[in-house]
C-alpha cells in the first residue's frame, strides 16, 4: 500500500563553482556529495546534487547545485529550510574553498562571499 501525503513545496538551492580558489584543484561531485553526507548526517537535512558547468566573464568552471529538500514530514518552516540552505552553503565554501556561492529559494536570494582566503 502507498500513501500519498501533500507537503511543503518549498526547496532552497546552492550554486557553488568546484574550483579550489587557493590552489585551481578541481573538486568532483563526489567530494560534494561526501561533504553534504558529513553535514546532513550531522542535522538532519535531505539534499539532492548535480554537476554543471558555471559560465562567467573570461572563464568558466565545473560546478554543483546542491538543492535541499523538504522530504521528511513536510513540517519545516520555509525560512528553517532556507536557513539550513545558508549554513551548508558556508559549510561547502569553507570545505571546497570557494570564495562565493549563491542560495535561491522560491522567495529570495543572497549571494555568500568569503572576505578571508586564506581559510
Amino acid at each position: 500500500m502507498i500513501t500519498e501525503t501533500l507537503i511543503n513545496n518549498y526547496h532552497a538551492d546552492i550554486y557553488i563553482g568546484l574550483k579550489d580558489i587557493l590552489s585551481d584543484y578541481q573538486y568532483t561531485l563526489l567530494d560534494v556529495e561526501r561533504e553534504c553526507r558529513k553535514y546532513c548526517d550531522e542535522v538532519g537535512l535531505s539534499i539532492f546534487a548535480e554537476t554543471g558547468t558555471l559560465i562567467y566573464r573570461n572563464g568558466w568552471e565545473l560546478a554543483t547545485i546542491v538543492r535541499i529538500l523538504q522530504y521528511d514530514n513536510g513540517t519545516r518552516s520555509n525560512n528553517d529550510l532556507f536557513n539550513s540552505a545558508v549554513n551548508l552553503a558556508k559549510f561547502l565554501m569553507m570545505r571546497l574553498r570557494q570564495y562565493q556561492c549563491v542560495v535561491r529559494s522560491n522567495e529570495r536570494a543572497i549571494r555568500l562571499v568569503k572576505t578571508d582566503l586564506i581559510n
